[in-house]
């Protein structure tokens, strides 16, 4: 599973049409109280919940990824001591890849939360899951 959009280096140099993001990890964090804060920050600044920060390679294309070739880039909401997995990689900070993951009975799973939540955010909103 992944989500086909298009990748712009951070240079704006090279940009792939279909380039391919798949979900390969993640950073959980627990807030257990909200911060009595009426803030127009994100609510994973303020509010109690599990917050989800995925780690997101980038492909030029579905296609490089099953021939198995290197990724081209690493998504993810902050910079955290996994990022060091993959040394050689553009990596965009992007904080809006940050969501409260739902822990209900009936929830997706953690990997179809991440593609769907990348879906809600401007850039990806026009990437197709496949």
């Amino acid at each position: 599973m992944g989500l086909t959009n298009i990748y712009n280096s951070l240079n704006n140099i090279i940009s792939y049409d279909n380039a391919y993001y798949v979900f390969m990890e993640y950073d959980e964090f627990i807030r257990t109280v909200d911060e009595d804060v009426n803030s127009t920050a994100k609510d994973i600044f303020w509010k109690a919940g599990h917050y989800i920060n995925p780690l997101i390679l980038v492909y030029q294309s579905k296609i490089a990824k099953d021939n198995n070739e290197a990724p081209i880039g690493l998504l993810t909401g902050h910079h955290t001591g996994k990022i060091s997995n993959y040394p050689n990689l553009e990596k965009i900070t992007n904080m809006d890849v940050v969501f409260n993951l739902d822990k209900s009975e009936n929830a997706l799973s953690l990997e179809e939360q991440v593609y769907n939540h990348l879906l809600t955010v401007e850039y990806y909103s026009n990437g197709i899951i496949e």
